[in-house]
């Protein structure tokens, strides 16, 4: 016969499995914390496409044919043909005519400066107008716009300046000389 102490199993020891346990909540924690913590978006992001038409500076020739080009692209994309189709036809921008003119994401101070001051204002889905870069003709569209809290701040204090102005300019201008009450005439001297 064995002793008592024989037949009793000896308990397990899960500690650590407890501490494995309260290190993995932890690094689930912290991860969640950090996620939280992060700014949304610190840098303003624009994303466009856009149909770029070349032509040889100093050539007026080639210059007349790049123009004559995208004006007919551009109304041709007005009519509702397919912006990719007629990007990966006559687009110049090898890095983005075969994926239908899209630049991606793309971050202020990356681009030519004047395609850059158009895409920052212009409105999301709207078809610009024919710019002229340095590296030719563009029609473009912007298709995306994440802005920073700093840039959404700025653009929401220029459109209240700019609601001010119109304002004032729609607002009726009084007339000085009718608003100012009449001074009563001089009386006369007794005699």
């Amino acid at each position: 016969m064995g002793s008592e102490f024989d037949e009793i199993a000896e308990p397990k020891d899960n500690t650590k499995l407890i501490w494995a346990g309260l290190a993995a909540a932890f690094l689930v924690m912290a991860a969640i914390v950090w996620l939280w913590s992060r700014p949304p978006n610190a840098v303003s992001q624009i994303r466009f496409r856009h149909i770029l038409i070349t032509f040889k500076t100093g050539d007026d020739a080639d210059r007349a044919r790049a123009l004559e080009m995208i004006t007919q692209i551009r109304e041709r994309l007005v009519k509702g043909e397919s912006w990719n189709t007629l990007a990966k036809t006559y687009s110049n921008d090898p890095g983005t005519a075969e994926r239908g003119g899209d630049m991606g994401w793309v971050i202020k101070g990356q681009m030519d400066a004047i395609i850059e001051a158009y895409v920052w204002d212009a409105p999301l889905r709207q078809l610009s107008d024919i710019i002229q870069s340095g590296r030719g003709f563009h029609v473009v569209e912007v298709t995306g716009l994440d802005l920073s809290k700093t840039d959404l701040y700025n653009k929401e204090l220029r459109l209240r300046e700019e609601e001010k102005i119109k304002q004032e300019r729609s607002a009726p201008k009084k007339d000085s000389s009718a608003a100012a009450p009449s001074s009563p005439a001089p009386a006369a001297p007794a005699k």
